[in-house]
């Protein structure tokens, strides 16, 4: 038997597991408690999303979520650009708090074989303050250069193109380097810069690795989406609902998946590990 089967055929546990067994692993965590998963994903995704569909209506939910609007959108008055952000700005805090509660109850799962909403939620809620500071700084870290290189190739010539390609590429280098570090707060309880520091030494000498299996999860599930598009022309909104249901949970628990796989490579990390983390996130 070849590695990659071995790694494909590893039994509940952190790993490790080929790009085939995370594939696998994502959608066996997301089947199995598929109620828990849609729970902990509505209980603070549906009120979220229901608020802003009444308020801003279904083209600014489209632009929220990253999409573009059919329609030209109307310019926003001072105060309603103010309510726009501040609700993206809550969206956004409440979709990390639902991420990381998604995530506590797949490592659950993979450890103890069931999952608890409210041990989930109950861990999340006392770690968020430092998974939020080590998003915010991941966020700056890749955002300004994949932005600043977005307006360069908005502006066109050739100049532009050649200093915008090199900030894309600098923006995907860190976003690939610190994309666990909010998980790293989470499972290991450090603050927002320790989290930044351990995630960059995590993913050393594995970027290449780690790219490839975050491509394969996000071409897969951008796939899943195309009909969820096509639904969302008839049913405006719909879109969201089943992003935050559906696709969340499973981009969530393919990134946790990938996490603890680095962490077995790197660290020996074992299914014990896993196991007295949680219980020490339990305060057990």
């Amino acid at each position: 038997m070849n590695q990659d089967n071995k790694e494909l055929s590893v039994a509940p546990g952190p790993g490790p597991r080929s790009a085939g067994g995370v594939i696998v692993e994502m959608f066996r965590l997301y089947g199995q408690n598929i109620v828990a998963m849609i729970a902990i994903s509505a209980i603070v995704a549906v009120p979220l999303i229901a608020a802003g569909l009444a308020t801003f209506g279904a083209d600014f939910m489209g632009l929220l979520l990253g999409g573009t609007a059919e329609q030209p959108m109307p310019a926003l008055s001072g105060a309603a650009f103010l309510g726009f952000a501040a609700y993206g700005a809550l969206y956004t805090l409440g979709f990390l708090a639902v991420s990381g509660a998604l995530a506590q109850a797949g490592a659950q799962d993979l450890v103890a074989g069931h999952v608890s909403i409210g041990r989930a939620y109950e861990v999340v809620l006392r770690r968020l303050p430092s998974m939020l500071g080590a998003s915010i700084i991941v966020g700056l870290a890749a955002g300004i250069p994949i932005g600043f290189g977005g307006m360069l190739g908005a502006g066109g010539g050739v100049a532009n193109y050649l200093l915008a390609v090199p900030a894309i590429f600098a923006g995907v280098y860190l976003a690939v380097r610190l994309m666990f570090a909010p998980l790293v707060a989470l499972f290991e309880q450090a603050g927002p810069l320790t989290s930044i520091v351990r995630c960059w030494k995590l993913v050393s000498g594995s970027w290449l690795r780690t790219f490839g299996l975050l491509l394969i999860v996000a071409l897969l599930l951008g796939a899943m989406q195309m009909p969820v598009l096509w639904l969302a022309a008839f049913a405006p909104g719909i879109d969201a609902f089943l992003f935050a249901l559906v696709l969340t949970p499973l981009t969530t628990l393919g990134n946790l998946l990938i996490y603890l796989d680095l962490r077995v490579r790197k660290d020996g990390y074992m299914t014990e590990h896993l196991t007295a983390e949680l219980d020490a996130l339990a305060g057990e």
